[in-house]
């Protein structure tokens, strides 16, 4: 009987262990899939940046897997957050085949480094930046976030701010901008082109990747779902999404996007409500029905799970 019970005992080792190997062994699988390793975006294109028609004179462009909205209006050019170097020059390119008008406005969607860097760059003619209250703050401090070492250059920080939201005539298009609190970051804003129906939504929407949350800035999975919803709301079946990483969505993408993310929150939740630490619950792989197609931007799936522990109650 006790060397039976000791063989149970053995072969119960032996499988922990194995599902162990197995959980990290998907883990970097994860990574080499989505050519990343660790928690950053990858470099993704190369070559010219990617333009892609929306409707009625507004274009997504792509570069590194950052995207800019750029609206071509009646004697200049809008454009939704900036990207930043090294790609800022490659941006500027794809503009050049569109028009030779200059930036009038530069929208900001919030303030990390990766949307708001060319700022300076794209207002060299004057544009005027126009962002949320918060985001402005954020942009205007010494921060990490922004990929700064030092004051921000001229150019960079918001010269219009606002709070709950802000309307613009451009062209012929009405530009709502909306804020979105306690979501991704900071000050997030999403920007809706009326008459067109489409939505640059920044980075309260990945496309095809896990979205990065700021939970060291008091944001959470449960702020940042809350935050797809409010934007699910300002779409229907004809709406077009510009997400702030990946190729152009639309509602139902949105949706299906969600309540992935739903989903894998509330994986985490139920493990973390057992009394699991967050080093086991990482080991249960809770990320394991996100497609790993979509796995192209944005974080890899332990940061995530981390980011929703740490957020989560």
């Amino acid at each position: 009987m006790l060397r039976r019970l000791i063989r149970i005992a053995v072969l119960l080792t032996v499988l922990v262990i194995a599902h162990l190997g197995v959980s990290y062994w998907l883990y970097d699988l994860d990574d080499v899939l989505a050519n990343r390793e660790g928690k950053g975006i990858p470099d993704g294109l190369t070559g010219p940046a990617q333009v892609t028609p929306l409707r009625h004179g507004i274009f997504l462009i792509g570069a590194s897997g950052r995207n800019v909205v750029a609206v071509i209006g009646g004697d200049g050019v809008l454009l939704v957050d900036s990207n930043e170097p090294p790609d800022l020059e490659r941006v500027q390119a794809a503009l050049d085949t569109l028009t030779d008008l200059p930036v009038r406005y530069i929208i900001n969607t919030h303030p990390h480094g990766d949307h708001i860097s060319g700022n300076a760059f794209f207002a060299r003619d004057g544009a005027e930046v126009i962002a949320t209250r918060l985001a402005a703050e954020r942009i205007r401090e010494d921060d990490a976030a922004s990929g700064r070492s030092g004051p921000p250059p001229s150019g960079t920080v918001p010269d219009i701010v606002f709070d709950g939201s802000y309307r613009i005539r451009f062209g012929p298009h009405t530009v709502e901008i909306i804020e979105v609190p306690d979501a991704h970051s900071e000050g997030d804003a999403v920007v809706r082109f009326v008459e067109a129906n489409v939505i640059a939504a920044g980075d309260l929407f990945i496309n095809e990747g896990l979205p990065y949350i700021a939970t060291d800035k008091g944001r959470s999975i449960d702020g940042y779902l809350a935050g797809m919803g409010q934007l699910i709301a300002m779409t229907d079946d004809e709406s077009i999404i510009a997400p702030g990483h990946g190729p152009v969505g639309d509602r139902t993408r949105l949706i299906e996007t969600r309540d992935r993310l739903a989903g894998v929150r509330d994986a985490v939740a139920f493990r973390k409500g057992l009394g699991l630490s967050q080093k086991l619950i990482i080991l249960t792989y809770p990320a394991h029905d996100w497609p790993v197609s979509w796995q192209r931007y944005g974080v890899a799936r332990k940061w995530f799970v981390k980011m929703i522990y740490r957020s989560l109650p």
